[in-house]
Parts: C-alpha cells; sequence; structure tokens
C-alpha cells in the first residue's frame, strides 16, 4: 500500500470516527426546555377564571400553582381571605400547517397525501376559583360533602408563597 493510499484511508477513517462522535453527541444532548408557562385572569364578582399556556404535559402542576397564587392575590385585593377551586379543563392548542400535495395513480383513480392539517403548539389550562370569607371558608371547611381537594385555600399563605425571600 502506497503511503499516498495509506494517508487516504487514515483520512477517512478519522472523518468516519468524528462524524460518529459528534453524531452520539448530538443524539445524547437532553432536549431544550419548554417555554415558561404564561398565565392570564379573567376576574368577575367572587370568582377568578385563569387561564394558562404551557407545552407540555410535565408543567401541570406549574400551572395549577401558577393558577392559585394568581387567584389569591386577586381574592385578597378585593378584600377575600380564601379562595376554593371549583374547577380545571386542559385542551389542546393548535395551530394549521399545510403540506404540499402529492398524488399517486391508483387504480381507478389517485391516492393524495398532505394539504392543510393541524398540529398541536401548546396546552390551554383554564381553571375556576370562587373568593370566599373567612367565615364562608370555616363553614366549608367543616362540611363533609365537600372532598378535600376543593377545601378553601388560604389566600394570605398562597399569595405569600408566591413572594421571593
Amino acid at each position: 500500500m502506497s503511503v499516498r493510499a495509506l494517508g487516504r484511508l487514515v483520512g477517512v477513517l478519522i472523518l468516519v470516527v468524528g462524524c460518529d462522535r459528534h453524531e452520539r453527541q448530538a443524539r445524547s444532548a437532553p432536549p431544550p426546555p419548554p417555554p415558561p408557562v404564561t398565565c392570564s385572569e379573567y376576574p368577575g364578582d367572587k370568582q377568578d377564571i385563569v387561564s394558562c399556556r404551557s407545552y407540555v404535559n410535565e408543567q401541570a402542576a406549574e400551572v395549577f400553582a401558577r393558577s392559585k397564587q394568581v387567584a389569591a392575590t386577586t381574592a385578597i385585593s378585593q378584600g377575600f381571605s380564601h379562595i376554593q377551586w371549583l374547577s380545571a379543563e386542559t385542551r389542546v392548542e393548535t395551530a394549521l400547517g399545510n403540506a404540499p400535495v402529492e398524488c399517486k395513480a391508483k387504480w381507478g383513480g389517485a391516492e393524495c397525501t398532505g394539504g392543510v392539517y393541524e398540529m398541536p403548539v401548546g396546552l390551554i389550562s383554564v381553571t375556576r376559583f370562587a373568593f370566599l370569607t373567612a367565615a364562608d371558608a370555616q363553614a366549608r371547611l367543616s362540611d363533609p360533602l365537600i372532598p378535600a381537594e376543593r377545601r378553601p385555600i388560604d389566600a394570605r399563605a398562597t399569595a405569600a408563597s408566591a413572594q421571593p425571600h
């Protein structure tokens, strides 16, 4: 084997090994974190509706925590001491996409793929809370028909937990 052929072989081996190493690093890199949860609210008379946009199911706990904090802050500003979780709904937010249409001739017609499609881009969670006075909260705390997860939540403690220390 000539020196020139040996040099080419070594060059090709380095290229292949180098490419494989970079490919393995790219495959083992963790995915980027999802965008942060964003929330907005729609307060009403003795209630609050908080809408949050998230991107992965793993953000569900953050969505609920942020919803409680937003509702608690509003409840306090309106003179209430407690909030009570009423309901939560989550739906997939989609956006329209458009793929090129490709058709293949088939016996008796054509089979086409592509065109307009919907793709998921996020999750919209809507959480509803009632605002309660201290007396209302005490009455509901002692009501055996209200399940534990629906018991009144102290708005002051929830709002205080959101403040940086």
